[in-house]
């Protein structure tokens, strides 16, 4: 089983627009030339609410601009890599503007993510389920534990309902170990 524990301490939280030292729900470490993403919301699975998904998109925008030789995505634990949206947060609004506007913008972050400069690593460390498979697929290469399951929800939804449009993408993703 692969580890959500990186490989070195945290040296910076991105939680709400800013750098803290506290757990929040995406945390950002670096050591030299390496940096690793943890999407650390344990409570939840490690879903992507709206304040997660911001923070990733604001990381992401960063790490553009950093020298940095790769980047590792992970979830924190070992249950779940990310569990896709978070249902609470999904269930409180069921407008369909609202499940459009949230697919847009989780496409805007994951197409971020082949347009930086370095590679990014998925360190899938547990389940990936609809929008977690779809930010394992964005990335560049994919290493998975042997017990993982990878799925999309999205094939029972309508076209656009809850999808960002990843999950189409899966014959232009980079190579994959499980």
């Amino acid at each position: 089983r692969l580890s959500g524990t990186p490989a070195f301490g945290p040296t910076a939280c991105y939680s709400s627009g800013r750098y803290s030292p506290l757990v929040g729900g995406v945390q950002v470490e670096r050591r030299g030339a390496v940096a690793q993403v943890t999407i650390d919301r344990p409570e939840a699975r490690n879903a992507l609410n709206l304040e997660a998904m911001a923070d990733l998109d604001r990381v992401l925008a960063e790490a553009a601009g950093w020298d940095l030789h790769v980047l590792f995505i992970t979830g924190g634990g070992d249950r779940a890599f990310v569990s896709g949206g978070d249902l609470k947060e999904l269930e409180s609004v069921r407008e369909e503007p609202f499940a459009l506007d949230m697919a847009r913008r989780m496409r805007a972050t994951l197409d971020r993510i082949p347009a930086l400069p370095f590679p990014v690593v998925a360190i899938v460390n547990g389940h990936a389920i609809g929008g977690g498979a779809e930010v394992a697929i964005a990335c560049d290469y994919r290493l998975a534990a042997a017990d993982v399951k990878i799925g999309f929800t999205q094939a029972t939804c309508r076209p656009g309902e809850a999808s960002s449009g990843w999950s189409r993408r899966l014959d232009g993703g980079g190579p994959s170990t499980f």
